[in-house]
């Protein structure tokens, strides 16, 4: 009992740091000089952290050496299109059921995970993209901001924020989990 009131503590402590998408990119919420956050895994080698967020990356990808690459014990660099349909109406002329194109850097170092995260576009089934900063043409802007900053469509910043931070808090959920579960 004592060990799954520390487990919930410790998972809750480190959940107050997310993400904020804005025109420049994905920036941290709370300090919003700074477009990462750290993931504090208390008495974890920097090698342990390496493998258990490469076992986290390897359970969310069909294919993750496709989508990925690594510095052994030092960084890994996940490249790849979210599973998750975001449906925002953005253009009346295309599908508007959208997964986010992104890039997930993870550096590593004891006890520590810095995260950055970078948005590359959102995507449709028929291969039609929404950048970040959209340019207005006829009447429509294929962006989440146009180029003054202001935003477009708020549901797509929120879903797109939602993706990231879900991501963030599954694996924090699974740095934290594997620890416990070192003995099967």
């Amino acid at each position: 009992m004592l060990f799954i009131a520390l487990l919930s503590f410790s998972i809750n402590v480190s959940f107050g740091q997310y993400f904020k998408l804005t025109p420049e990119g994905f920036i941290n919420a709370l300090e919003e000089k700074n477009d990462y956050i750290f993931i504090d895994v208390p008495n974890t080698s920097q090698s342990d952290l390496f493998k258990k967020t490469n076992i986290y990356v390897n359970t969310l990808y069909n294919n993750p050496d496709f989508v990925s690459s690594k510095v052994e014990n030092e960084q890994i660099v996940v490249d790849a299109i979210d599973s998750k349909e975001i449906t925002v109406i953005l253009s009346m002329n295309e599908s508007n059921i959208l997964h986010l194109c992104y890039k997930y850097i993870f550096s590593l170092k004891d006890n520590t995970i810095k995260f950055s995260p970078h948005f590359k576009v959102l995507i449709n089934p028929e291969h039609y993209t929404i950048d970040l900063i959209g340019v207005s043409l006829l009447g429509s802007t294929a962006g989440i901001y146009n180029k003054k900053g202001k935003c477009f469509k708020q549901k797509a910043i929120d879903e797109v924020e939602k993706c990231v931070n879900d991501f963030v808090d599954q694996l924090k959920i699974a740095l934290n989990k594997g620890a416990a579960n070192n003995d099967w």
